[in-house]
């Protein structure tokens, strides 16, 4: 038995002088803010703190000098002394979740061979693990587990080999991707009971084993490893002792295996962010005792719910969201309530397709009792709330209904759940008002109930006993604050959103009060004054968005040191050089400025080199004028620029190559001018849109521009350009074929949250802003140039692209024949041209195609016939005197057609047509096939009496039987 006499009193006999010493150097070498070690200095070295020693040899055993051990927020750093070596008797040395970066994992503790327990997770040590811990042959725990991001590797892993008594070892976050060997030593560990390498860059798994001997094995956490291999490792079915299996993401594929109903000691298992596609009928069929099961970002698809679950009463922790195209016909299944140890239901995603009560009702029983999480998100639950029974929901922290279909209004009876902490019900069709009750939900912290369409007023009541309330998320509705003027808010709250409340015309002096405030939205609310100078004296600010209302006058001073910042659409005015310029030298943190659509003049500042994070600028629709700024080019982050419609003149600066990073660049309808720059293209391989429409761009088109391969809009029109169109364009491979999962463009990604791009795009005569389905839009525009040559055969490999316009040029020559394979276009415009010869047939196939122009060039023949071409109007084809054929009047029969040897310019039938007009040939024809069909019929029974007879039974027979039942 071991003692340490700050627990457990006095010692048989003191510490031993040279233990003494070494407990001294190790102390000299620790850095210690608190002073816990203050009591090692005099007297018996059995009694300092974390210490404990033989109760009879007096020699130390044991060091509990792990952060858990100490004060809060207390650790030690500095080095380990080697005189640590001289415990030979120490059994246990804990030294965790300390600090100790930048020093290695000293090798003289190969040397401790009493040691049993070997703790130094979280300790940061860096480097290379030392091999001589495989000397360590008594040892039973060893945990090496590195922080996230740490930089601890290994040589080999030959030496665990030596460890034959290890029954804990815990490698996680531990580089070990050059031991492909790890199963073959760990294999050899025949005492092993738990085995933690989670995140630790293995590459390769074996799908089998020839004998598993670590078969007492009762905990196996191999996540986050990405394996090469794609399929499950089939030697743990053998691992009967087995208690918690972590697979999580590890990119394993196809169905979940079969095998896992043999591993009848499963309590956890968790096979989330992997790739597997179905379920294997019995894979569960065994698994009775199973208290975890996780099985979440996966594509799982079909039925989720079968028999094999319905023997899991066990369940406590459940999540199944995140797979898309699994479905539960019955929705939640009833013998759901006999799962009475349920303690978190996760499935969103999942179709249901079932009435929120039913569900709900479903759980509301038996498992009602334990339940302390419900997501149900995104789960095509549909029917109103009025009748669930949340009284029976008493332990409920979390309850998740977003992204739904259910509708009516939200019952009073919600306030029954006394211990909500988190509710989500946003993005649904709730209607009427917010029950004044709902403020009696006292241990809310967060709601979300935006995207609705709730509707009435709101007033002081609704909040008064939201005393931890952090989260109000209310944007989206058609609310109503009615509040007095002296009315505080919850002062907790950190993230309030009203967007499209009724908040005006004032801004409110209420937000003053909330101190620790971090997202604000107030967007389209109705707001007429100017912005209050206070508003940015909040140093937590690091999300504003105020955009489209009547906010006027010059913008403040603002806090430069938030992340995003939303003005856009209000009728600010002034200069932008005190905001941009204030403190050049200060480095600002923002990402995000959207400053468009207001009434800001003047030049935009060139004082962006202290603005180096950000990510999106958005300066369109103002009044500035003069040159674009060269610092911009300083924004090496920088993915998103908008300063369209404004009066900007001069070249795009050159040093705006530095921004490699660059998405979307809207530059339209200013007057710029210059050529296009090569870099435009070779530079920005990432951009997705390009606009640089009305300007004054001339020269040609680089071919440069062919490299940026992810464009799906690129709209030149309205310049000055000449040459040819590059043939190169089928190198857009974003415009060959669609194959997003997801409409929006996501920008900002260093830690602001997603910032969503949106474009204004031409598209059939008509201007649109996209947003939410940007991602989907493939465009190109090049019209109103000088642009000459034939149309790039080329370009009809872009089989993704739905927007071509090619018109008011001088192109030549003939249509690219195989046209037709651009299935997508939905819109042509080759108008304005000098394009000779004839319509492909190949157009016959564009089944989407809802608007073309040809007009005015040099087309003939014959229109090929299909659906989309005969429905368009005439004038899709006028001033084209040799085409012919619907819809235009012109017969093509009447037609000078020439044939292939020189013709003799007479006027011959077209052949296949007869010699008489379209139009009449297509009229007898009609006539007489209603003649034929009608006398057909009608005739044969006049002239044949038991013809007649018969017919008439069948009709009086068949009326008889739609009355009788009917």
């Amino acid at each position: 038995m071991a003692i340490s006499s700050f627990t457990y009193g006095s010692l048989v006999l003191a510490c031993q002088s040279t233990e003494r010493r070494a407990l001294l150097d190790l102390k000299k070498g620790l850095v210690d803010s608190s002073d816990w070690l203050e009591s090692w200095a005099t007297g018996d070295c059995c009694k300092w703190s974390g210490v404990v020693c033989h109760n009879v040899t007096g020699h130390v055993t044991e060091l509990h000098l792990g952060a858990a051990d100490l004060p809060p927020l207390t650790t030690f750093s500095g080095e380990i002394s080697p005189s640590l070596g001289d415990l030979k008797q120490l059994s246990y040395l804990d030294l965790s979740n300390n600090d100790f970066s930048g020093s290695s994992v000293p090798d003289f503790l190969g040397h401790l061979a009493n040691l049993r327990l070997l703790n130094l997770s979280g300790a940061g040590f860096t480097g290379t693990i030392p091999p001589q811990l495989g000397n360590l042959s008594r040892l039973r725990y060893l945990n090496l587990q590195t922080n996230y991001g740490g930089n601890l590797t290994v040589e080999h892993l030959d030496w665990i080999s030596g460890l034959s008594r290890m029954e804990f070892l815990d490698l996680s976050y531990v580089d070990l991707g050059i031991a492909s060997n790890w199963l073959t030593v760990v294999n050899k560990l025949h005492f092993l009971q738990e085995l933690h390498l989670s995140n630790c860059r293995l590459r390769s798994i074996p799908s089998s084993l020839n004998n598993v001997n670590f078969s007492s094995l009762s905990v196996l956490d191999l996540s986050y490893n990405n394996f090469d291999d794609p399929l499950f490792p089939s030697w743990s079915f053998h691992l009967g002792s087995l208690t918690t299996l972590n697979l999580a993401n590890n990119r394993f594929r196809g169905p979940i295996p079969e095998g896992l109903h043999n591993m009848t000691s499963l309590r956890q298992l968790d096979l989330s962010w992997n790739q597997f596609t179905s379920l294997e009928p019995n894979c569960f069929l065994g698994l009775s005792q199973l208290q975890l099961l996780n099985l979440a970002q996966n594509g799982l698809e079909g039925e989720i719910f079968s028999g094999a679950m319905q023997n899991m009463t066990s369940l406590i922790d459940l999540d199944l969201s995140s797979n898309d195209r699994l479905e539960s016909r019955d929705g939640i299944p009833d013998y759901f309530r006999t799962f009475c140890s349920l303690r978190t239901v996760t499935l969103s995603g999942v179709n249901l397709r079932q009435e929120v009560d039913e569900a709900l009702r479903v759980l509301s029983g038996c498992p009602a009792r334990t339940l302390e999480s419900i997501r149900l998100s995104n789960c095509q639950l549909f029917g109103h709330l009025i009748n669930i029974p949340f009284r029976n929901f008493q332990k409920l922290d979390t309850l998740s209904l977003s992204r739904n279909i259910i509708a009516g209004q939200i019952p009073a009876s919600l306030t029954d759940l006394a211990s909500l902490r988190y509710l989500e019900i946003f993005s649904n069709k709730l209607d009427g008002p917010l029950p004044l009750g709902i403020g009696s939900l006292s241990q809310l912290e967060s709601i979300d109930i935006s995207e609705n369409s709730l509707e009435g007023d709101v007033e002081e009541s609704h909040f008064h006993n939201f005393t931890k309330l952090w989260l109000f998320q209310a944007s989206g509705n058609r609310l109503s604050l009615k509040v007095g003027p002296r009315w505080t808010p919850p002062p907790q709250i950190e993230i309030l959103g009203m967007g499209f409340w009724h908040l005006g015309p004032q801004f409110p002096a209420w937000i003053r009060s909330l101190k620790l405030l971090t997202e604000l939205n107030m967007s389209s609310s109705g707001i007429s004054s100017s912005i209050p100078s206070w508003l940015f004296f909040n140093s937590h600010f690091y999300s504003i968005d105020l955009s489209s209302n009547l906010l006027n006058g010059p913008l403040p001073n603002i806090y430069p040191f938030m992340s995003i910042l939303d003005l856009s659409n209000n009728s600010l005015s002034g200069s932008l050089s005190d905001f941009l310029c204030y403190k050049p030298d200060e480095e600002k943190t923002m990402q995000v400025m959207n400053l468009g659509a207001n009434e800001f003049l003047g030049e935009i500042p060139d004082c962006w080199r202290s603005w180096k994070f950000l990510e999106a600028i958005k300066l369109s629709s103002n009044k500035f004028r003069g040159k674009i700024p060269p610092s911009l080019g300083a924004l090496a982050f920088l993915q998103s620029l908008h300063l369209r419609n404004n009066n900007l003149s001069g070249e795009i600066p050159p040093s705006l190559a530095n921004s490699t990073k660059m998405v979307a660049l809207d530059f339209s309808r200013n007057n710029l001018e210059g050529s296009l720059p090569a870099w435009i293209g070779g530079g920005f391989s990432g951009m997705m849109i390009l606009n640089l429409r009305d300007n004054k761009f001339h020269g040609q088109i680089p071919k440069e521009l062919c490299v940026a391969n992810s464009l799906r809009i690129l709209d030149l029109a309205d310049n000055n350009l000449t040459g040819e169109i590059p043939r190169c364009f089928n190198n857009f491979t974003a415009m060959v074929q669609m194959n997003d999962s997801e409409g929006v463009i996501q920008l900002s990604y260093n830690g602001t949250g997603p910032f969503f791009e949106t474009a204004v795009v031409v598209i059939k005569g008509k201007l649109y802003e996209y947003g939410s389905i940007l991602k989907f839009v493939r465009s190109i525009d090049l019209s109103m140039n000088k642009l000459v040559g034939k149309v790039p055969e080329e370009i009809t490999r872009l089989g993704g692209l739905q927007s071509l316009n090619l018109s008011d040029n001088s192109l030549t020559g003939d249509i690219p024949r195989d046209i037709g394979s651009m299935r997508s276009l939905e819109s042509i415009d080759l108008s304005l041209n000098q394009i000779s010869g004839e319509i492909p047939p190949s157009m016959s196939g564009m089944t989407f195609l809802s608007f073309l122009n040809f007009s005015s060039n040099r087309l003939s023949g014959r229109i090929p016939s299909s659906t989309q071409l005969q429905s368009l109007n005439s004038s899709s084809f006028a001033g084209n005197k040799d085409l012919c054929g619907l819809p235009l009047a012109k017969n093509c029969t009447r037609d000078r057609v020439t044939d292939e040897s020189g013709g003799n310019g007479r006027d011959e039938p077209d052949e296949g047509d007869g010699s008489g007009s379209e139009f009449k040939w297509f009229y007898v024809s009609l006539a007489l096939g209603f003649i034929v069909g009608f006398w057909g019929v009608v005739g044969s029974m006049v002239l044949n009496k038991q013809w007649r007879y018969g017919y008439f039974h069948f009709v009086d027979l068949l009326w008889d039987k739609l009355c009788c039942r009917y």
